[in-house]
């Protein structure tokens, strides 16, 4: 069952202080009460649900800073399901950049608050590509946002 399981979708569950709750690719922390990772997860298995123990990993803004590691529970179906498995202070979320669902050591999706790298120049007016980005539905949001504005 667990080899079937994936992410559908990524997006970041936002708590306002008034108690409603949203879902946004990109979260405006500004007014928060708590915000965190919203995975939508799927099975394969038609007809089948099981309760799975996933890995999460907060990595850091901080390039010394050690990423938080924790496990959150929750039943995958062969319906598309959002997971939530932490919400953080506004504050405290933007100490991260992206969050990752593992399950038995298989990375199901990323959800990242930024989204899309900075190019970074070279001083004879190139730019070196960033290490490593996974193209994500956020990215493709983003990319669509700004494409827009263009035209």
């Amino acid at each position: 069952f667990d080899a079937g399981v994936r992410a559908v979708e990524t997006r970041f569950a936002v708590r306002e202080p008034s108690g409603a709750i949203r879902t946004a690719k990109v979260p405006e922390l500004t007014g928060a009460a708590r915000a965190g990772p919203c995975f939508v997860l799927c099975g394969s298995e038609p007809g089948a649900a099981a309760r799975c123990r996933f890995e999460v990993l907060a990595v850091p803004t901080d390039p010394f800073a050690p990423p938080l590691v924790f496990e959150a529970d929750a039943v995958v179906s062969d319906a598309p399901a959002p997971v939530v498995p932490a919400l953080f202070d506004a504050a405290e979320l933007e100490l991260y950049g992206e969050f990752e669902l593992r399950l038995n050591d298989r990375l199901l999706g990323v959800a990242s608050l930024r989204p899309v790298p900075r190019a970074a120049l070279t001083a004879e007016g190139g730019f070196a590509p960033p290490d490593e980005f996974v193209w994500s539905s956020a990215a493709e949001e983003e990319l669509a946002a700004r494409l827009r504005r263009l035209g």
